[in-house]
């Protein structure tokens, strides 16, 4: 092809400039003949006509002279790449040297281009696979929020009769009891039972949704006390006896010989652990029994509900601890749907362990089992004494109106104030065996009037009582010097037994100040 020669200079000036050529005219023997160009480009500055030129090329001595060669891409010692081209003339040939350096480099472009190029396309699909991960993730939430979000909507709406129920039996057992004075005393005491009864139903539903909220909130604290575990079981005898012969169901209770009197638990809430138990095996037995067993091993605690109802198929043992799961959807089946997940959290805050056992046909047994070390039990000493006093701080009159009757039932005198300025000057001025104080009284609430009285020497027990169960409440009330904490209501028995213990430990070791070691959180 012939070229314009502005064309053609054009070419060759770029090539020249580019490819810093060199030309050698080799002999058959190896016997430089000629040269031309940069040969010190290629190392080659030392070579001059007439030199073997073997020891600088030895590449040629591979190839004959009478056809032509191209090696491309061809390193010298330090390197250096270049192309080399064989030319045959006659009985010579010219040796062709053209610099490969900007193709290495235009390679290496590409080469890293390319590289990042595949990067970008493994990042892609990892970021596609993620997404697609995602994608599946946020499905599944999302059904188990509409899910939760259908379940709560079914609960909200059962609330009311849950709790209009206990209520108007309540309402109307207490205005007959207020209607008919000619009430025999036997039916006037079994009036009294059923609206305890029922009271102590709703006192459980709350309790309920009061823990779940303080669960959701993360401000939910354990507090083990003394806790007397054969009078526990007969409080809930007392309540589910009657519910389980409500639906001709047979109702038994066990306590192991072992059992020690006394454990070192969070009283409250391995009861409130129990009654969700029980209340769930009475409403899903339909015939047959109901049973609840208390052991002791090695400083373990194990309680055992066990029920002769229809038991659960694989994929209902799954939802068993979901929130406001209601179980079948049977109308002989009320309840809120809170207790069994709660009853979960709670066991596993108290850092003990739920097992549920069951099968279609063959009922359901739900075991718990707690750390209790055992305690020290409430001697006779504990009896309370003609000297024994307590000071209540409580601005609720019918919390006050309480605690006076069954604290008077025990044998205790008893005072009240509803504030906690009038708490530190009688308890000052009368010096009793024990004090008990209301977190939330108005103006000098309950915690800063203990730290009064301990900043003026008093230093028999304080308890405090509070509705709230929340972690801060707590260390609040221990922290400002009370001794020991209780939640409102207070169950009558585990007060009275905790009072006993409380003065009795104050007998016996001078009414200490300060917070035993043995207090847990």
């Amino acid at each position: 092809m012939t070229l314009p020669k502005r064309v053609s200079d054009f070419l060759r000036d770029r090539v020249l400039e580019y490819r810093n050529p060199c030309c050698l005219r080799v002999a058959a023997d190896n016997l430089l003949l000629e040269i031309w160009g940069e040969p010190a480009k290629y190392g080659l500055d030392d070579l001059e006509v007439g030199d073997d030129v073997s020891a600088a090329m030895p590449l040629l001595s591979d190839y004959e002279f009478n056809e032509y060669v191209e090696l491309p891409f061809v390193r010298d010692a330090v390197g250096h790449a270049f192309h080399v081209h064989l030319i045959p003339e006659s009985d010579a040939c010219f040796v062709l040297l053209l610099d490969a350096t900007e193709e290495i480099r235009e390679r290496e472009r590409y080469q890293q281009t390319a590289n990042e190029v595949r990067l970008l396309l493994d990042k892609e699909r990892r970021l596609i696979a993620e997404l697609v991960d995602a994608q599946a993730e946020l499905a599944v939430r999302r059904k188990e929020a509409e899910d939760e979000s259908r379940r709560r909507g079914e609960y909200i709406a059962t609330m009311s009769h849950e709790f209009r129920t206990p209520l108007t039996a309540i309402l109307a057992h207490a205005e007959r009891l207020v209607a008919d004075s000619a009430i025999a005393d036997d039916d006037r005491k079994q009036l009294g039972r059923a609206i305890q009864r029922v009271s102590q139903q709703l006192v459980w539903l709350v309790d309920n949704l009061l823990t779940r909220a303080r669960l959701e909130a993360d401000s939910y604290a354990i507090h083990r006390s003394v806790t007397d575990t054969r009078a526990l079981v007969d409080d809930l005898c007392l309540v589910f006896a009657p519910l389980a012969a409500d639906k001709e169901l047979s109702f038994a209770a066990r306590v192991a010989e072992n059992v020690p009197e006394f454990v070192m638990l969070d009283d409250l809430h391995f009861r409130q652990v129990l009654v969700n138990l029980l209340g769930n095996a009475i409403k899903y037995t339909f015939e047959g029994s109901v049973e609840v067993e208390i052991r002791f091993d090695d400083e373990r605690l194990i309680a055992t509900v066990a029920d002769t109802g229809p038991g659960l198929a694989e994929e209902e043992r799954n939802a068993l601890f979901m929130p406001f799961n209601r179980g079948r959807e049977e109308p002989r089946s009320p309840g809120a749907g809170l207790g069994l997940g709660i009853t979960r959290q709670l066991v596993e805050a108290m850092d003990g362990t739920l097992t549920v056992e069951s099968g279609q046909g063959t009922g359901t047994r739900m075991t718990v089992e707690l750390g209790a070390a055992s305690a020290d039990s409430v001697s006779e000493a504990a009896a309370p004494l003609a000297t024994d006093l307590i000071v209540i701080g409580e601005d609720d009159p019918d919390i006050v109106d309480l605690l006076e009757v069954r604290l008077a039932e025990a044998g205790y005198r008893v005072h009240s104030v509803s504030d906690g300025k009038a708490l530190v000057d009688a308890v000052l001025k009368l010096d009793p065996s024990l004090a008990i104080v209301d977190v939330n009284m108005p103006g000098l609430d309950g915690p800063a009037a203990a730290r009064k009285l301990r900043e003026s020497g008093f230093h028999a027990p304080i308890l405090a009582l509070s509705g709230a169960g929340r972690r801060r409440d707590i260390e609040y009330a221990l922290s400002s010097g009370c001794t020991e904490f209780l939640r409102k209501p207070p169950h009558l028995g585990t007060l009275k037994r905790l009072i006993q213990q409380l003065i009795l430990s104050g007998r016996a070791d001078g009414y200490p100040d300060s917070i035993p070691a043995s207090k847990q959180m």
